[in-house]
Order: structure tokens, then sequence, then C-alpha cells
């Protein structure tokens, strides 16, 4: 039997499909389905990238807040520790004698006694070592009754420390006295008993 061709689509000559009319209808839609494929790929990748950069973006300006926390913690420990030393500073002074007081009533005291005051001394503790100069012991008695009388309360105990000198070249004198804090005489209760 010999063979025949017999062509059952008489539209389509033996030529067309030795060339591939089919095949290449076929790959154009594979390339196109290819290229859709990469676009979606590179949608991915670029999408991706975009995630990155917002996700470097938000590390760094969190970075950036830390850093910005951070000194604001260091200058609220520096302004804490200035407060604290100025409440320490003025706990301090609040708790030291007013000395101008000690000065005003020393000063009141040594004009009426007719005394030359050459040196004061103080501690934070209240005492107060007064130096000076007397033409008698007379004056220095006078001295020691004001500081001693009880009229101007304020002095605590007052103390004869050194009387040295003659009539001829006049007296020195030192005498300690106790201002406890704020002029107040405070009183001892141990006294009571």
């Amino acid at each position: 039997m010999a063979e025949t061709d017999i062509n059952l689509l008489p539209e389509i000559t033996a030529v067309e499909v030795k060339e591939g009319v089919f095949r290449k209808k076929i790959n154009v839609a594979a390339v196109f389905v290819l290229l859709v494929v990469i676009a979606v790929l590179l949608g991915a990748f670029a999408y991706r990238g975009i995630i990155l950069l917002q996700a470097r973006n938000i590390e760094n300006e969190q970075k950036k807040r830390e850093e910005s926390i951070r000194n604001q913690v260091e200058k609220e420990l520096v302004f804490r520790e200035i407060l604290d030393k100025l409440n320490f500073l003025s706990q301090e002074l609040n708790n030291t004698p007013p000395y101008s007081k000690i000065a005003a009533k020393l000063n009141i005291i040594a004009k009426k006694s007719t005394v030359s005051i050459n040196s004061i001394s103080t501690s934070a503790a209240g005492e107060v070592v007064l130096g000076g100069e007397a033409p008698t012991s007379d004056t220095v008695d006078k001295l020691v009754e004001g500081l001693t009388d009880d009229t101007k309360p304020g002095f605590s105990s007052v103390d004869l420390v050194d009387l040295s000198g003659s009539v001829a070249d006049g007296y020195k004198f030192s005498i300690r006295i106790i201002f406890p804090d704020r002029g107040v005489l405070v009183e001892d209760e141990s006294e009571e008993f």
C-alpha cells in the first residue's frame, strides 16, 4: 500500500506546516508569559528593596531618637546633680549661724564697753572667738558683762580665755562665745532634772 499524504487542512499548505507557523504562535505566548513572570519577580524584588530601605530609615531614626534620649538623660542627671548640690548648699547655709547678727550684737556691746576688737573667728558650730585690746581690765569686765547680760539673749556661753597686759600698755584679751543657730538660746533639757 502506498502511502498518500492527505491534507486535512486544505487552507494550510504543507510548506507552512513544515515552516512551523503554529510554533511561532506558541513561542510568542511563551515569551509573553515569561516576560510577565520576570516583571512580577522584578516587582517583588523592587518592593523588597523599598521595604529594606524603609527599614533602614526607621532603624536610623530609632538610633537618632535613642541618642537624643541618652543626651536628655545625661542632661537630666547633670541637672539633678546640680539641684542636689544647690539643695545641700542651701541646707548648709541655713544651718550656719547668722554671722551678721553676731557682728551686730558684738559691735553694740563693744562700743558700750570702749574696747577695740581686733579679730573675730567663727566656726559653723556657732563658736566665736574675739580678740582685742582694752585700756583697763574694767573695760574687759564691762564687755564680758555685756555679753552675759540677760537682756541681750543669744549667746549661750561666754568664757574669758586670755587676759594679758599692764595698766601702762593696755590689756589684750581673748573671749570664747557660743552662738547657737539663729541666735536663739537653746535650753538644755538635762539641766531640768
